[in-house]
């Protein structure tokens, strides 16, 4: 399983309400024990960036102002490689390498408050290709449950899905999941962080939101996603109780092509006979 943060930040200086803001963000991202953090508006420059010692990082800001993407490791061993940022502060795009799961090649986005569509829609076309997860603040909502008080969707969001769609990517969060984002009015919330995922029966996740006690850091509400990866072949003696409803069709394939040397199988599934197959290995 591999786990993430998403977090839009609203600026990530020393404020008078909050003067040790910096310091207590990166504090609540390193709480949430996940392996990284993909953070968006933070405002930084080459200049002045607070969280500029963090090992491993990767920034890259429009102005002061405005934009800003950072991708924070927070956990050991997790590191960062074929990164690509953009001059507008964006997005970035980065191949995620854990101890735990497998190498994940991922863009982080921070879409404008209008024009989602045709940034999307360029996102998708020359960035993303590679890509299995896009994550991050899209600045529209995917479904009416999506907002409270809810409300149909627009001409720019069912463009934007449409797009999302025919990229092969899907955001497989159920359906009445938190919502992220607080007007500070209080006139509505919405649902604007979100994950899509390269449509895959093997990968899943599950999210969760911080505790309340985040709120007035940011209007926004930092969302822990974790991505569920198909179970590996357990390796030593638990091999012989392989439960083989949870393999898939590649596991099996590899395993059948493993095994025939020794067995003397032809390349068939062995799963109708895997009792035969552990007696003639082990005779």
């Amino acid at each position: 399983m591999a786990s993430f943060v998403l977090a839009n930040a609203n600026g990530l200086h020393e404020t008078q309400m909050f003067p040790d803001k910096p310091r207590r963000f990166l504090q609540h991202l390193l709480n949430a024990n996940a392996d990284f953090a993909f953070v968006t508006e933070i405002h930084f420059t080459p200049d002045s960036n607070p969280w500029k010692l963090i090992h491993g990082a990767i920034f890259f800001s429009f102005n002061h102002k405005q934009r800003g993407c950072a991708l924070i490791p927070t956990r050991k061993g997790v590191t960062f490689s074929n990164t690509c940022t953009d001059p507008e502060g964006r997005w970035i795009v980065a191949t995620v390498h854990t101890n735990h799961f497998p190498p994940l090649r991922l863009c982080g986005i921070y879409a404008p408050n209008s024009g989602q569509y045709r940034f999307i829609r360029r996102v998708i076309s020359t960035v993303v290709s590679d890509a299995t997860v896009l994550l991050g603040d899209f600045n529209f909502v995917s479904r009416a449950v999506d907002r409270s008080p809810p409300t149909l969707l627009d001409a720019v969001a069912l463009s934007c899905l449409d797009a999302l769609s025919n990229a092969g990517f899907a955001d497989i969060a159920a359906r009445k999941s938190p919502h992220n984002f607080a007007h500070r009015t209080g006139r509505y919330t919405a649902r604007l962080e979100r994950c899509y995922i390269k449509q895959s029966p093997h990968i899943s996740f599950l999210l969760h939101r911080f505790p309340s006690s985040h709120r007035g850091i940011s209007d926004h509400i930092p969302t822990v996603i974790h991505l569920l990866s198909p179970e590996p072949i357990p390796r030593g003696s638990p091999f012989w109780r392989l439960n083989a409803s949870k393999i898939n069709t590649q596991s099996v394939n590899i395993l059948t092509h493993a095994l025939a040397p020794i067995a003397r199988l032809s390349p068939l599934s062995i799963l109708d006979r895997w009792e035969g197959v552990k007696d003639t290995v082990l005779n």
